[in-house]
């Protein structure tokens, strides 16, 4: 199938999709924090790797409906190093943007999947290796847990960015994990 059907697809759906909900319309934005680590090793052998940072984030977004949510996202993490990398701790910043799927369940309880896709810079603290940016994917998933009759959620989600370090003779595919918690406000809900 061509892209242009691909998009012209996708917008019918989202057409069809976004008058069912329409109540569920507007604008969000998120806040969150939490745990940043890795899931695969810069090298096996001398083993290289980071030890468990910190993150923050937040992100603007738009509900289309009660069940699709596309977000602009900005996160920070930082994590030290260990084993044989040669620097002692690494910056990561990550913007991009991601839809939202999501299905309420009931009693303000709604699980949520997500992917999409920007960059990250990673900035070593030190002067061992130079500011870098690579293209990232990231995918994820979480809940919403609705706090009464107010427009905000609770959200606790896990989150990965997979790009490419390939610097400081390293050529590795990364997948950072995050897991956060944080705020959700619904504007005109």
């Amino acid at each position: 199938m061509s892209r242009i059907r691909m998009l012209a697809f996708g917008a019918a759906l989202l057409g069809l999709a976004s008058p069912l909900g329409a109540q569920d319309r507007g604008p969000v934005v998120q806040a969150y924090g939490g745990v940043y680590g890795h899931a695969i090793n810069l090298a096996d052998a001398p083993a290289a790797h980071f030890k468990a940072g910190y993150s923050f984030g937040g992100a603007v977004g738009y509900q289309l409906n009660r069940h699709f949510v596309v977000n602009g996202d900005f996160m920070f993490g930082r994590t030290d190093g260990l084993g044989a990398v040669p620097f002692e701790s690494v910056n990561r910043f990550f913007y991009g943007a991601d839809i939202e799927a999501r299905y309420p369940v009931g009693h303000g309880f709604t699980p949520f999947v997500f992917a999409g896709g920007g960059a990250v810079t990673l900035d070593e603290t030190g002067v061992n290796m130079p500011r870098f940016t690579k293209p990232a994917g990231l995918f994820g998933a979480g809940f919403a847990y609705q706090l009464g009759q107010m427009p905000a959620e609770f959200v606790a989600q896990a989150r990965s960015y997979v790009y490419e370090w390939d610097r400081n003779g390293f050529e590795r595919t990364q997948w950072d994990v995050t897991f956060v918690g944080g705020f959700r406000y619904h504007f005109g809900k």
